[in-house]
């Protein structure tokens, strides 16, 4: 794929936020050291500065509006967790193990850890999280070691296969089209976790569509997720927390609702399969109400 390139003016991405009150000191403090070892920001935290860098969304040319939406108010203390829930990550990857040594065994990363307004912990996945209170949750991908490109290639969402540094931005091709449409796409469904991505673009961050291939995507990851987990064999963990789980426990009339969205790029098969295995009834069977949409005037 053939990613744009565009350069970060004003002295750089850490120098803007510093001028423009966008990031505490410390949250600079500690991207800068990110940056000093090679690493770089991917992900929904870098769409939302490409957003601010390239004139898009609400309030163009607004870094302090589009990243701090993105971010929300973020707790570090154990006792104020859940207010974490709609926050945005700023989510930093580094090419190789070397590089993420470095940054790890820095001494600016360890004098930084002794400031009580930070808080640290590492999740399940082996994500090293930094949490700076009211501020940002910095998360480090120890997991995925790649250089940018290659990493960006392997992303699921479309949408998100941004990376930045302090001097450069990369965007993928048509993503701006992509965001004026607010239209999601999906280049694979190999995550068994996509779907409930999808799911937060809609309900999280205001996407109103997918492409007819996402589409397609979205309806055949959901339906293979269910006969996956009425077969027995999903693990538990898996299965908890999984929004197509939860569709298939849920009433015929609430999971239409869930498809609404997508039903206007599903062909006509798929929305008949939908209407029969998703039963409501004729007032809130909104698979029926789009077929009968297309059918031509009498």
């Amino acid at each position: 794929m053939d990613f744009r390139r565009v350069n970060i003016e004003g002295g750089g991405f850490l120098l803007q936020c510093a001028q423009g009150a966008v990031l505490m000191p410390c949250t600079l403090r500690l991207l800068r050291v990110v940056f000093d070892h090679s690493g770089y920001i991917a992900g929904g935290f870098a769409a939302a500065v490409a957003r601010s860098l390239l004139g898009m969304g609400k309030q163009p040319n607004d870094l302090y509006s589009n990243t701090r939406r993105h971010l929300g108010m973020p707790r570090s203390h154990p006792t104020h967790m859940y207010q974490n829930a709609g926050c945005g990550d700023i989510d930093v990857w580094f090419p190789d193990q070397v590089s993420l040594d470095g940054f790890m065994q820095d001494e600016r990363v360890k004098s930084l850890s002794d400031d009580p307004r930070i808080g640290r912990q590492t999740t399940k996945t082996g994500v090293y999280e930094f949490i700076i209170d009211g501020d940002a949750r910095i998360q480090v991908i120890t997991r995925y070691l790649r250089p940018m490109v290659e990493q960006l290639q392997g992303f699921d969402i479309y949408n998100s296969m941004l990376a930045m540094t302090d001097d450069q931005l990369l965007v993928p091709p048509e993503w701006e089209w992509l965001e004026q449409q607010r239209m999601i796409h999906v280049t694979t469904w190999s995550s068994p976790w996509t779907v409930n991505r999808v799911m937060k673009y809609f309900y999280r961050k205001g996407y109103q569509h997918l492409t007819p291939a996402a589409a397609n995507g979205f309806y055949d990851a959901v339906m293979a997720a269910i006969e996956f987990y009425k077969s027995g064999d999903m693990p538990k963990e898996l299965s908890d927390g999984n929004k197509a789980i939860i569709l298939a426990r849920g009433s015929g009339k609430g999971a239409q609702a869930v498809f609404q969205k997508i039903m206007p790029a599903l062909p006509t098969e798929k929305l008949l399969q939908l209407s029969a295995f998703f039963r409501a009834e004729p007032t809130y069977d909104l698979a029926m109400q789009e077929l009968h949409k297309r059918m031509p005037p009498r």
